[in-house]
């Protein structure tokens, strides 16, 4: 049992990561980071779409809104 629920836990932390850090990838596209001096930030609407028929997991979610807070809503 205890094994069990360290694997269980460890599924998560490694879950959450991997969400955290598709959603700072997806910031940075959204944000122009990292983009050459002649290139702007992606289109929303090209980098959301992928992004409209599920449900965000929660650590995604989180952590994008976290990245895009205080920023210029365009």
């Amino acid at each position: 049992m205890l094994v069990e629920n360290l694997r269980r836990g460890a599924r998560r932390i490694v879950t959450s990561r991997a969400a955290r850090q598709e959603a700072d990838a997806l910031a940075d596209r959204l944000l122009g980071v990292n983009a050459h001096a002649a290139h702007a930030a992606d289109p929303v609407a090209l980098l959301l779409r992928d992004y409209e028929q599920a449900p965000l997991p929660e650590a995604f979610a989180v952590q994008l809104v976290q990245r895009l807070r205080d920023q210029d809503p365009r």
